[in-house]
């Protein structure tokens, strides 16, 4: 969590061989943060994300699309905020009602819930399984595949990760990252 994370700590991941950190990041709107009870300012999460990479680690930044109280303009701007920190990689997922959880609770009482084969519960599935209460399907797929693309194919963003890969030789598993992708 960027609200339990200090220099000192990232310091101390660098030197037992740690070399890469992930962030539960969800949004880069406050009110969706707020919304969301992840008790974290958005500025919490630049600064851990500056420090983590003030001692050479690598960063990931998880994003969620679609949750409540989400519009057009809070996705755009988790788009830009996933931008405008120096994240190493970006994962984007839309939200997912998992039985269970609150979240599922609230929509399946509104009549949200368009199915309950547990089946197409998985993060990574683009199957519709709910009704969003602001947004349509398509509306989250749209802003899914775009947030992708606007991260990753950034020209600064593909020079650094092109010579990074090429220097540790990782270029293979790198390329086969972005031609698996979800994103088009």
């Amino acid at each position: 969590r960027v609200d339990s994370v200090d220099l000192e700590l990232f310091k101390k991941i660098k030197a037992s061989g740690g070399y890469q950190v992930s962030f539960g990041i969800e949004s880069g709107n406050q009110e969706i943060l707020n919304r969301a009870s992840k008790k974290i300012k958005v500025e919490q999460i630049s600064e851990a994300i500056c420090m983590a990479n003030s001692v050479g680690l690598e960063t990931v930044g998880f994003f969620i699309i679609g949750l409540p109280g989400e519009t057009e303009k809070t996705i755009e701007d988790t788009i830009r905020f996933s931008k405008s920190v120096k994240l190493d990689f970006a994962k984007f997922g839309i939200a997912v009602p998992f039985p269970g959880t609150v979240l599922y609770e609230e929509w399946n009482s509104k009549g949200l819930i368009k199915t309950k084969d547990w089946s197409k519960y998985t993060q990574n599935s683009l199957l519709e399984i709910y009704n969003h209460p602001n947004l349509s399907w398509e509306t989250l797929i749209y802003y899914y595949k775009r947030a992708f693309r606007e991260f990753y194919f950034r020209p600064m963003y593909i020079a650094k990760r092109v010579l990074k890969s090429i220097f540790t030789g990782n270029i293979f598993s790198e390329l086969k990252y972005v031609i698996t992708t979800k994103w088009w």
